[in-house]
């Protein structure tokens, strides 16, 4: 067994240390690990263990058993790690783990876990459970109930009016042991009719009763095989959806769900969630709306040019019935459809949100809705109506329509010139698609010379200092170049992510400066293209006052070679000023300590935001994260890749 001592003889320390660090992983090492990194690892898993003795032996039946497992196998469900499958990480080396601790806890563990986690790993834990059992560990009671629970009957619940999801609910049993339940899901019409939760009920009849005393909610039966396949087309596009926005109970339900479906039909058609409309249908809803008494106090012109665009939100964005339009729906057309879908003159835009109006009182009288219900949303349109004129004010926040449409202006194509328009998808294809496309191209450099040829002239010996800089960076740090990144990265991505999707003046500003259109979804590519936007806050001055932005641009390039170079061996803190006197005075004998105080102080304007992503601790000293990135981040904002040693796209520049 590994980690088990050998009899006789002695070890040397560092032998010692090894099979101390083994033990507590299980005997297994995770490739691109430290020792460190692996002992912590086993440290995780040994307080699962120690969970699982305090939980699972006192479990009452097998659901509470597979609930457990299936919560603890969902921790690595949507989160990454970088160089490595997190789900093997954790899930597969929890496995591996319990499989050398002979104790009636880890046998429990396996048994729940050979229950409900995903293959292989249900097949390994079986296993590793067998094994114990041979040997001698003691079984729970609840053991041989495991994996019994057997499917019934199916129903769908859903809200009639707002129509925004369905709940697909499939009610089991399975003898003493293994109590009457269902497993719910909650299909997102909304969200691309992504599986948003997930989470064990009570009994079907209950769910059926608690549902229909509501007095708001239809309940449906469906056949199993149709349950199973909406279900599971949901949990696809799940998967298949940039960090849906998913809750804690469909990551803790989602393995117990996944395993219940194995033993459902595989060859069910997925039940129709929504009434289709031909081209025709849509076009004659449209006429009826321009003529109809809701449509009245609008411009026939914005009614012709506005009034089919509710109806195409809902047929092409959503599901659900197509003349529906919750207060949901309200915010997801004004904050992120139409300012990033739409190519829409200014004033069209300002009137957009009373077509809004007009439609939803024309669509709720043909389906004779409630009046509180369409009050609900007309309201919605007064909390958001705003959102298409204000965000598409801003080059972050333009989708892809709007951003090809203004590029096409600023290069001064023509888009009825057929053969103009083919070269430039031509070049934007081969400059890498929509990513090649500069929000703030199109915006005027604040306080820039206005002869072209000195604004050409400038830019040239900036792209020259630039691309020097970044040479000697590499050159200066060679010993660097090829690193991987750090274990703490996926945890400094998932903070970044969740403070760059704020709306306030300071994360609208990163993205813009950072070129996000989208967040990327590498980890890698996410922090250091942010990092780099840190380094440039001056090229969005807004986001600054006054003396803050005359510090920045006191910046050059020898000031971030020198604080990179000398930061990097982690031995003081980044911006303390006797040590930032000492590298710049050896780098530039002639600075004074005026110069020096003034740069030192730029320093902390631009790298304030380190400490909360990771880059630097609480003394200020760069951390192992901070010592990848830093020189990753500096080559980004200069226009070069740091480990390959050569310029990176434009959209990749912040």
């Amino acid at each position: 067994m590994a980690g088990k001592k050998r009899g006789g003889g002695s070890t040397t320390p560092g032998s010692t240390s090894t099979a101390s660090r083994r033990r507590a992983n299980g005997g297994g090492l995770v490739p691109g690990f430290s020792n460190d990194e692996q002992l912590a690892l086993g440290l995780i898993h040994a307080q699962v263990l120690g969970d699982a003795r305090q939980d699972l032996l006192s479990a009452p039946d097998a659901l509470c058993a597979e609930s457990w497992a299936s919560a603890t196998w969902g921790l690595a469900y949507g989160r990454e790690l970088v160089g490595n499958d997190l789900e093997a990480v954790l899930g597969g080396g929890l496995v591996q783990f319990a499989s050398h601790q002979r104790a009636p806890e880890a046998l429990a563990l396996l048994r729940s876990l050979a229950a409900v986690a995903p293959d292989p790993y249900d097949a390994e834990a079986a296993r590793a459970a067998d094994a114990l059992a041979e040997a001698g560990v003691d079984e729970v009671g609840w053991a041989g109930s495991l994996g019994v629970a057997v499917a019934g009957r199916a129903v769908l619940v859903r809200d009639p009016v707002d129509d925004d999801g369905v709940s697909v609910f499939i009610g089991y049993g399975g003898g003493a042991a293994m109590p009457p339940h269902s497993v719910g899901v909650y299909v997102d019409h909304n969200l691309g009719g992504i599986a948003k939760d997930a989470y064990l009920g009570p009994e079907l009849e209950q769910v059926e009763s608690a549902s229909r005393a509501d007095g708001t909610l239809c309940v449906d039966a469906v056949a199993l095989g149709g349950a199973a396949a909406l279900v599971r087309a949901a949990l696809e596009a799940t998967d298949q959806a940039w960090d849906p926005p998913i809750s804690e109970t469909f990551r803790a339900t989602r393995a117990l769900l996944l395993a219940r479906l194995r033993a459902l039909p595989v060859d069910a058609a997925v039940p129709a969630s929504r009434a289709t409309l031909g081209p025709e249908e849509r076009a004659g809803l449209v006429v009826e709306f321009a003529a109809s008494p809701e449509a009245r106090s609008l411009d026939p012109l914005h009614v012709e040019r506005l009034g089919g665009l509710p109806l195409q939100f809902s047929c092409e964005q959503v599901g659900g019935d197509p003349l529906r339009f919750s207060p949901t729906m309200v915010e997801l057309f004004c904050t992120e459809w139409a300012p990033r879908q739409l190519v829409l003159g200014p004033d069209e835009l300002v009137r957009l949100p009373d077509v809004l109006r007009s439609w939803i009182r024309f669509a709720s009288r043909r389906r004779q809705l409630p009046a509180a219900r369409v009050a609900a949303a007309l309201a919605a349109v007064d909390q958001w109506g705003e959102g298409p004129a204000a965000d598409t004010a801003e080059p972050f926040g333009w989708g892809p329509a709007h951003a090809i449409v203004e590029e096409l202006e600023r290069r001064g194509i023509d888009p009825a010139d057929e053969e103009a328009l083919g070269d430039f998808l031509d070049e934007l294809n081969a400059e890498g698609g929509l990513e090649a496309i500069d929000p703030a191209a199109v915006l005027p450099f604040p306080g820039a010379p206005g002869d072209e040829e000195d604004l050409e002239r400038f830019a040239d010996e900036l792209a020259e200092a630039e691309a020097e800089a970044a040479g000697e960076l590499r050159a200066q740090l060679a010993a660097h170049v090829g690193a991987p990144p750090p274990a703490e990265l996926a945890v400094a991505a998932a903070a970044l992510r969740a403070q760059l999707r704020a709306r306030d003046p300071f994360s609208r500003s990163i993205r813009a400066a950072a070129g996000f259109r989208r967040l990327p979804g590498r980890d890698d590519r996410l922090v250091v293209r942010a990092a780099a936007a840190y380094l440039t806050l001056a090229d969005v001055p807004e986001s600054l006052d006054a003396d803050q932005l005359a510090l920045t641009l006191a910046l050059d390039h020898v000031d971030w070679l020198v604080l990179a170079t000398a930061a990097l061996d982690g031995a003081r803190p980044v911006l303390d000023e006797r040590w930032v006197a000492r590298s710049l005075g050896a780098a530039e004998p002639g600075l004074d300590a005026d110069d020096t105080a003034l740069v030192c102080a730029a320093f902390g304007v631009v790298s304030s935001p380190w400490q909360a992503a990771g880059v630097v601790d609480q003394d200020g000293r760069l951390t192992r994260l901070g010592r990848w990135v830093l020189p990753r981040a500096l080559s980004y904002a200069w226009g070069h890749d740091f480990d390959a040693g050569r310029p990176v796209a434009p959209s990749s520049r912040p």
